[in-house]
């Protein structure tokens, strides 16, 4: 009897382990969770921190599955007084799995992604300057160059107090079937206190 009773303690405690370790794989697979505020069906926006974040998911929802480069429409304001200095390598998107990725070059873009034209002229986040930053100085800003000759690129991008830039952001993500996934666009800055981040869901 007391030898039926150890066998069925055992099972129950192997049961939860195997239970417990579903959670903490689960858990670290989806680390994307929290979303932040949706302004329209296609935009989100973070208002918590100096720098006002706002991305667009209208490029990314009708990409190919088999796309790799994955254009990220963004909006970055200057609420504070501080200026703040915006770097290619200080801007980082990760996702649901809490894989990181860099934005791509601008010679990489060029040469391998074939719609550059096409994504500036369907860019949504322009449409946004009225509703959103009225009140903002937009500034010239060219982390990834339009297909054409001549076409300006910044490394670096300084935003005095209420000046906003507006962008396309361009990440490679192996074989991103980007639909229904969650990402964090992350923005650092040697000026800031702490990074500004925006999550948000390709609908």
């Amino acid at each position: 009897m007391m030898k039926k009773i150890a066998i069925s303690i055992s099972v129950v405690f192997v049961f939860a382990a195997l239970i417990a370790a579903a959670s903490v794989l689960n858990a670290q697979e989806t680390k994307v969770v929290q979303l932040d505020v949706k302004f329209d069906p296609t935009t989100y926006v973070n208002r918590k921190t100096p720098l006002i974040l706002v991305v667009s998911t209208f490029l990314m929802q009708n990409l190919e599955k088999t796309q790799s480069y994955i254009p990220v429409e963004v909006g970055i304001g200057n609420s504070g007084s501080t200026t703040v200095t915006l770097t290619r390598k200080g801007i980082k998107l990760t996702d649901e799995t809490g894989q990181s990725y860099d934005l791509v070059s601008a010679q990489e873009i060029t040469k391998n992604y074939g719609r550059l034209n096409y994504d500036h002229e369907k860019a949504y986040v322009p449409h946004l300057m009225g509703p959103i930053f009225f009140r903002y100085r937009a500034v010239s800003s060219r982390f990834t160059p339009e297909a054409k000759p001549n076409s300006l690129v910044y490394d670096t991008i300084d935003l005095a107090g209420n000046d906003v830039l507006i962008d396309i952001l361009y990440f490679k993500v192996p074989a991103a079937n980007v639909k229904g996934k969650s990402f964090e666009l992350r923005v650092s800055a040697s000026n800031l206190v702490e990074p500004a981040t925006i999550t948000f869901k390709v609908d």
